[in-house]
């Protein structure tokens, strides 16, 4: 990648942040959100709808808001600088209704976002606000559902993680302890590994966002701030969970989500994302290589990285029938996960899939596809704008920039 191309993806990154600049919706109060794309549960079924966006990471405001931070620490624009200003607000006058846990659908992320803001824009604050908001969560009590890294206690340990690297607070650390407790209590220990009912299905599910693999990475974070071993074997044994059910054929770990099931009974859909299958269990591999550093883990490594490569070649390829640039589902997520192994062979795939994007869509100023069914853009990190915009950041500088796709890696005092 030569910096001609590094200059076009910043800038490709600056003029969607601008998008959402001109974009935002304003109130009496200084505050600013978003309208746009998304889907709602009705009658059993999804259906698209036209909404405003919560203070969540995933679709919402936070995840907005930590985009335009990024931009802000390299071009210093008034116009943004309001914008930021706004949108925290927002975020601040919201984030106390979201649910106490889960990194992308809960307070932990949000208070990560408006801490990073806060250092960025030199607001202490927002910081000091942040770190009340995970001061109070809920410690026991949890149902099934509240254990993943989307909206569980697994997407809350690596926040605290993070708050206590940068405080070195003793009540941080406590409740990690507590809350990786609480999830080894919780797993299903069999013959064949932990793990964890998270969603409808009919075994517990393999991957990063509601599955072993995210809530593995959890439990290392767990390790690394209490060095308590019972977290290191859930870890261990949450990854085996995952290797019993590992496809050679396929390179890939199965969907058990009831809605994943093919029409073969027993057979089973092979995800290709960040969400479910090889790309998000390629990033957890490679972050529990860091923790854990065992052998076992790099044929793993190696196989989830080769899925996601021969993968999204193809999607990209197929220009009449491209998927959607969302970093959930779509080909800026897998790019990013390539992007993160740092591996030279596929420098030309992730650039080239920024270019395509930019051809495609940019340069024509037709809309970025989102990850909403039909390709519809939305505004968020995880399934919209947002989010493909800080790819092409990440694109633009990858050591600078990292990626929001594992908690553990979030950077919450950025560089200024």
């Amino acid at each position: 990648m030569n910096a001609n191309d590094k200059d076009l993806f910043f800038e490709t990154a600056w003029e969607t942040g601008l998008d959402l600049v001109r974009d935002a919706v304003w109130d009496s109060r200084e505050r600013c959100n978003w309208t746009g794309n998304w889907f709602d549960m009705s009658e059993g079924s999804f259906r698209n709808v036209v909404r405003s966006f919560g203070p969540d990471l995933y679709s919402g405001t936070s995840g907005i808001l930590y985009f335009l931070c990024r931009l802000y620490e390299k071009r210093n624009d008034p116009f943004l600088a309001r914008t930021i200003e706004g949108c925290a607000n927002q975020v601040r006058s919201t984030a106390a209704q979201l649910p106490d846990h889960g990194f992308y659908s809960g307070k932990p992320g949000a208070a990560c976002v408006l801490a990073a803001a806060g250092y960025v824009m030199e607001r202490e604050d927002w910081a000091e606000e942040a770190y009340a908001l995970l001061r109070d969560l809920k410690q026991d009590g949890f149902a099934a559902y509240e254990t993943d890294i989307i909206s569980g206690i697994a997407g809350t340990i690596p926040a605290l993680k993070l708050f206590q690297e940068l405080h070195n607070d003793d009540h941080s650390a406590g409740m990690v302890h507590t809350l990786a407790t609480a999830l080894c209590n919780m797993a299903l220990k069999e013959d064949t590994g932990w793990s964890w009912a998270t969603v409808g299905s009919k075994k517990n599910l393999t991957g990063f966002s509601h599955g072993a693999a995210g809530i593995a990475c959890a439990l290392l974070d767990a390790y690394r701030v209490c060095g308590d071993a019972l977290f290191l074997e859930g870890a261990r044994e949450a990854i085996r969970y995952e290797q019993h059910y590992y496809h050679p054929q396929s390179k890939n770990w199965p969907d058990f989500r009831d809605a994943g099931l093919t029409q073969g009974p027993g057979e089973y859909h092979y995800g290709v994302a960040w969400c479910h299958g090889a790309p998000g269990i390629a990033l957890a591999r490679m972050y529990a290589y860091e923790a854990w550093p065992s052998e076992t883990l790099l044929p793993q490594i190696e196989a989830a990285l080769d899925t996601t490569y021969r993968h999204t070649l193809q999607m990209s390829a197929d220009t009449q029938n491209l998927p959607n640039f969302s970093l959930c589902h779509g080909l800026c997520g897998n790019a990013d996960v390539l992007l993160s192994s740092g591996k030279s062979e596929y420098t030309g795939l992730t650039a080239g899939i920024g270019l395509l994007g930019i051809q495609r869509y940019h340069k024509a100023q037709l809309p970025w596809p989102g990850g909403i069914r039909g390709n519809l853009p939305t505004p968020g990190m995880m399934m919209g704008l947002a989010g493909t915009g800080y790819y092409y950041l990440r694109l633009a500088d990858p050591d600078f920039y990292g990626s929001v796709l594992v908690p553990g890696n979030f950077r919450l005092q950025v560089p200024v």
